[in-house]
């Protein structure tokens, strides 16, 4: 039987990294609802899973195909 990989925190520089988001971004997302919640560590430290990063990344992709389709454009405005 295959291990259950342990999910993977991410701080906020990496989830900036990941993402192309600022600071300030993230956090009026996520107050949105349209961006992953933090984790919080306490301590005022906080960080984001992995998997639920990686998933909007590839909603945000999954978004973008649909109009560089329609458009004929690569990279759609």
């Amino acid at each position: 039987m295959a291990e259950a990989k342990a999910p993977r925190l991410l701080r906020r520089r990496e989830v900036e990294a990941r993402t192309g988001l600022s600071r300030s971004s993230i956090y009026a997302r996520m107050a949105a609802g349209s961006f992953p919640v933090a984790v919080d560590l306490g301590g005022r430290a906080v960080a984001w899973m992995e998997n639920e990063v990686d998933g909007w990344v590839l909603e945000r992709i999954a978004a973008r195909l649909p109009r560089a389709e329609a458009t004929g454009s690569p990279c759609p405005a």
